[in-house]
């Protein structure tokens, strides 16, 4: 079931937080800007405790851009989350090497996680034709409707997407 809430509600927080029991996988994806106060919310409602302590189990997937904005958030969230599994997700929407070569920004932050999962960038054409189509990758790959080039494109960046999501070895029960 997919529902869009508020986290900073109350009663939206109870529909995520209290039904996490019922369900083998609560996905929680939020959008830019509320990475700060989503982890002080779940520091407050006891959420990390339950995970150290083993009555959860909690694999955070911290998508990171190839900007240093994004970058400077890993400290900090690496020092919330510390005992926690913490997978660093570099996605790929550009060329760009997440500062491989600049020792200062990268190789010390991407150190701070458990471990780093490595999207490969799409064709930027094929993601146009995803976007456009206003479906997901897995819809659009397998729809006929869609370009036979886009769909392989697709179809071939999300083999090499699962396979590095695969080794993040999140231990799911």
């Amino acid at each position: 079931m997919t529902e869009v809430v508020d986290l900073r509600d109350s009663n939206d927080q109870i529909k995520v937080f209290d039904s996490i029991a019922r369900s083998k996988i609560t996905l929680i994806d939020m959008r830019a800007g509320l990475l700060s106060d989503t982890l002080a919310l779940l520091e407050e409602i006891g959420f990390f405790d339950l995970a150290r302590s083993g009555k959860i189990n909690l694999a955070f997937m911290h998508l990171i851009g190839s900007t240093i904005a994004s970058f400077s958030e890993i400290e900090s969230t690496a020092d919330v989350l510390a005992g926690l599994n913490h997978f660093l997700v570099l996605n790929r929407t550009s060329t760009a090497e997440f500062f491989k070569t600049i020792d200062s920004v990268g190789k010390e932050a991407l150190k701070r996680g458990t471990g780093i999962i490595e999207i490969p960038m799409l064709d930027p054409v094929a993601t146009e034709h995803v976007e456009a189509a206003s479906v997901g990758f897995g819809d659009f790959e397998k729809d006929p409707a869609y370009s036979f080039v886009m769909r392989g494109k697709v179809r071939t960046w999300l083999k090499k997407a699962n396979a590095q999501i695969d080794t993040a070895k999140f231990n799911i029960n």
